[in-house]
């Protein structure tokens, strides 16, 4: 299968490996679609510190379940999207239920190799249905999409409420629009024009 591997900061390779093989409690995924974040141009360009080089960069992921070994509710030709953060459970801020505070956090695509691959092997915990008739190339965007949700969910956005979303990309865009079909009035805030035309163009 052919992978993309940047090697350090500038530096990018197609390799060829073999398909892996999952093991008990993971699934083999063919990605139909990976998605570039601003975490994989921070990796490439040099300015992400947690990145572990050489490294397969990708996090926002839409496939299909070619392999699944351990009970759970995926079956081949299922249409997938990936969590692509994975936490011990252990430690104080899982335990308070926050993950993405783990420490000892693994990211797919910083501390481990990522979804620019032909295939991929997940823990069937990470896996997510994709919804039916969502095109692959939206369901890959679930990952940041789920995190402006997540912001609204917290900061309990209520309708007629006023809320001001700082920053318009893509994070920025999904919290937005959740906020807006919350009922809320929204405020974007950010220096970039494009991102604010866009902004206006989504509500």
């Amino acid at each position: 299968m052919k992978v993309v591997v940047l090697e350090a900061p500038g530096r990018v390779r197609i390799e060829e490996r073999p398909i892996p093989e999952p093991g008990e409690g993971q699934a083999l995924v063919r990605v139909s679609t990976g998605g570039m974040c601003g975490t994989d141009l921070a990796s490439y360009r040099g300015s992400n510190p947690l990145v572990a080089y050489p490294i397969v960069p990708g996090h926002e992921l839409c496939g299909e379940v070619v392999d699944v070994r351990g009970d759970g509710p995926f079956s081949p030709g299922d249409r997938v999207v990936v969590d692509p953060v994975r936490s011990c459970g252990s430690c104080r801020p899982c335990r308070l239920g926050r993950p993405n505070c783990c420490e000892d956090i693994r990211v797919m695509g910083v501390h481990r190799d990522g979804g620019w691959a032909e295939y991929i092997i997940v823990d069937i915990n990470r896996l997510f249905h994709a919804p039916e008739g969502v095109p692959p190339e939206v369901a890959a965007l679930c990952e940041p999409y789920a995190i402006g949700a997540y912001a609204n969910q917290r900061g309990e956005v209520r309708e007629g409420e006023s809320v001001v979303v700082i920053g318009a990309g893509t994070i920025g865009l999904a919290a937005l629009q959740v906020a807006k079909a919350r009922g809320a009035r929204v405020l974007s805030v950010d220096v970039v024009p494009r991102k604010l035309e866009l902004a206006r163009r989504m509500g």
